[in-house]
C-alpha cells in the first residue's frame, strides 16, 4: 500500500508543461520527481515511477492544459539498493550486496544497472568473490540507457561489450552467453534498473583480482549460499587482505 495524502498524490501527477505521448522522454513533476513516458499506441504510453507503472490513456483539453487518465498510482524513485530490496526478483542480489559490502558499486549517478534475478544468480552461488565483484561492476553501465534506447544498441564496458537486441523480447549478450530483460525502467534516483534472467560474467582478461583472495573469499562465501550474512570480522579479513594485496 503506497503511503500518500491526497494532496501529495494529486501534486505528484502534475508536470509544468504540456507534454505530449508520442515519443519516450523523461519529465519532471512540480514535486521533482522523474518520470518516464514511453509510448505504446495512439495517445497511450506507459508511465514509470520507480518500481511502479501506469498506463495513460484518454487525453482532454482543457483551458489550463492536457489531462491524462491513468490506471494506477505511483511510488516515488529510491536509492538503487532500496529499489532492489523492494524488488521481489532481486532479493538474492540484495543479500549479496549486502553481506560482501558491495553496494557502492550500484552507487553514483547516472548508472543503468542490469540485475540478475533470483535464480539467475542461485545457478552461480559457487562464483568466487573476484568474479562476483567483476560480474557487478560489468553489469553497472555508465550513463542512462531506458529499455527503448537499448534496442540493437551495443555498450562499451570496461570488462567487454554488451549487446542488445530485440526479438519479441529484449536480450543482451556477450561472447559468453545472452539474458533477456524480463523487467524494464525501474527508475530510481541516480538511473534506471533492468531485471535480466541470467548472470553474464565480464571478459576473462580483465579480471585482475589476485587468485589467492578470490579462493579465501570463496570459501567464505561459498558456505553461506549466498544468503547468509557473513560474521563482520571475516568480511573485515577478507577486505583487509584484499587492500594490502592490491597496495
Amino acid at each position: 500500500m503506497l503511503n500518500f495524502s491526497i494532496p501529495s498524490t494529486q501534486t505528484f501527477f502534475l508536470l509544468d508543461g504540456l507534454y505530449t505521448l508520442s515519443t519516450p522522454q523523461t519529465v519532471q513533476t512540480i514535486q521533482n520527481y522523474t518520470l518516464y513516458i514511453q509510448p505504446t499506441g495512439n495517445n497511450t504510453a506507459k508511465l514509470s515511477s520507480g518500481i511502479t507503472q501506469a498506463q495513460l490513456t484518454g487525453k482532454v483539453q482543457c483551458q489550463n492544459g492536457l489531462i491524462y487518465l491513468t490506471d494506477n498510482f505511483l511510488a516515488p524513485a529510491q536509492s538503487p539498493l532500496d529499489t532492489i530490496s523492494n524488488l521481489e526478483e532481486t532479493q538474492r542480489m540484495e543479500e549479496l550486496l549486502k553481506s560482501l559490502n558491495l553496494s557502492d558499486i550500484i552507487s553514483g549517478q547516472n548508472k543503468t544497472i542490469l540485475a540478475p534475478n533470483n535464480q539467475a544468480l542461485t545457478n552461480q552461488s559457487d562464483m568466487p568473490f573476484g568474479t562476483i565483484l567483476h560480474v557487478i561492476k560489468y553489469l553497472v553501465l555508465d550513463g542512462i540507457f531506458m529499455s527503448d534506447m537499448l534496442t540493437e544498441n551495443t555498450i562499451q564496458t570496461e570488462y567487454g561489450p554488451l549487446m542488445f537486441s530485440k526479438n519479441e523480447s529484449l536480450y543482451v549478450r556477450n561472447k559468453y552467453d545472452r539474458a533477456r530483460l524480463i523487467k524494464t525502467d525501474l527508475l530510481t534516483t541516480t538511473g534506471v534498473i533492468h531485471v535480466i534472467d541470467r548472470v553474464l560474467a565480464a571478459n576473462e582478461s580483465t579480471l585482475s583480482v589476485p587468485a589467492s583472495v578470490s579462493s579465501i573469499v570463496a570459501s567464505v562465501t561459498s558456505s553461506t549460499s549466498l544468503s547468509v550474512t557473513l560474521p563482520r570480522f571475516i568480511l573485515f579479513y577478507s577486505l583487509l587482505l584484499l587492500f594490502i594485496v592490491h597496495s
